[in-house]
């Protein structure tokens, strides 16, 4: 037991002692009442990974054992909830979505809701305890708190990502490079989810500090949605320039992991030939020295020889 509640425990089973599985919702409500009325005045440690039920020791979550996908009405594979009455259901922001089988069907999952709750339990437990996480705890890259952070700060600097990040993945990466875009991110995310602004100001404030004011700079970005198309798209054409290094032998432009596979670096999927065509596409323009370093990346010999394809590794478009 001092294991299990030890903040060193692994996340998936610190704080458990009894796991139950209800058969459907009603069963779930009528073991929630009871128990909550058993174990009034017991208290217990904070389950990271699952939902706060009233002011008791119990936890609730739902979802399933393993990993399962369908396809949505899109034609794109989501994750997805097994209904043994309706078929394949997919998770999804609304309470209610459509079956595989065409059919409507329930799911009781709500990510904005539940992370933003989450958030808010997160702080509450790191102000109760009024101690830092401990090492390793926020150490993930864009988590971690500038050097000069000490004790709680770090921790409240973690969640304060935490939030940006539950609701722009992978966006919080830039914040290294330029944290003034918290703000515009913050912005961004309460404009494409239903998240109170109050939350995002609170995050923002925590990681910009004294300098949380407007970016004039990053205010006056063409935008989408508030800016014409040929204007928005010059604007990403000159971050794509900027952000060239032909001095490179692996990769011209900045991006997905897969470029360190072989060919990855000059593909059409993560590669230079991508963000070339693109360009070209949209209407940017050609940019001769960056076509002259695919032709001689794509036509130099390498080891192991990458097989010629749009898409490289498992799963690929051989060209």
């Amino acid at each position: 037991m001092v294991m299990f509640n030890s903040k060193s425990a692994r996340r998936g089973s610190s704080g458990k002692l009894v796991t139950i599985y209800p058969a459907d919702d009603a069963e779930l409500e009528l073991v929630l009442k009871e128990l909550d009325g058993i174990l009034v005045g017991v208290e217990g440690p904070y389950i990271l990974s699952d939902l706060r039920y009233a002011d008791g020791p119990l936890f609730v979550r739902y979802g399933g054992f393993v990993e399962r996908h369908c396809l949505s009405a899109a034609r794109e594979r989501v994750l997805a909830l097994e209904d043994v009455t309706a078929g394949w259901c997919r998770m999804s922001a609304d309470r209610s979505s459509r079956c595989r089988h065409g059919r409507p069907c329930r799911c009781s999952w709500s990510p904005t809701r539940w992370d933003a709750t989450a958030l808010e339990y997160g702080e509450a437990a790191r102000n109760a305890s009024g101690r830092a996480a401990g090492p390793g705890r926020a150490r993930s890259s864009g988590f971690r708190r500038p050097a000069t952070g000490k004790g709680v700060e770090v921790d409240r600097y973690a969640l304060a990502y935490l939030c940006l990040g539950l609701f722009g993945p992978q966006t919080t990466m830039v914040l290294q490079l330029h944290p003034a875009e918290a703000r515009q991110l913050a912005d961004l995310i309460v404009e494409t989810v239903p998240v109170p602004k109050a939350t995002t100001d609170a995050a923002v404030r925590t990681i910009l500090g004294s300098t949380a004011t407007t970016d004039d700079e990053l205010a006056a970005l063409p935008m989408p949605g508030r800016a014409g198309l040929p204007e928005v798209r010059d604007a990403i054409c000159r971050a794509i320039i900027a952000s060239a290094t032909p001095e490179r032998d692996d990769r011209l432009f900045p991006g997905d992991i897969a470029q360190s596979h072989p060919g990855g670096g000059t593909s059409l999927a993560y590669g230079a030939a991508g963000v070339l065509y693109a360009l070209a596409r949209t209407g940017a323009g050609r940019f001769p020295e960056y076509d002259d370093w695919l032709r001689r990346q794509a036509l130099k010999p390498r080891t192991p020889q990458p097989t010629p394809a749009i898409k490289p590794g498992p799963g690929r478009v051989c060209a």
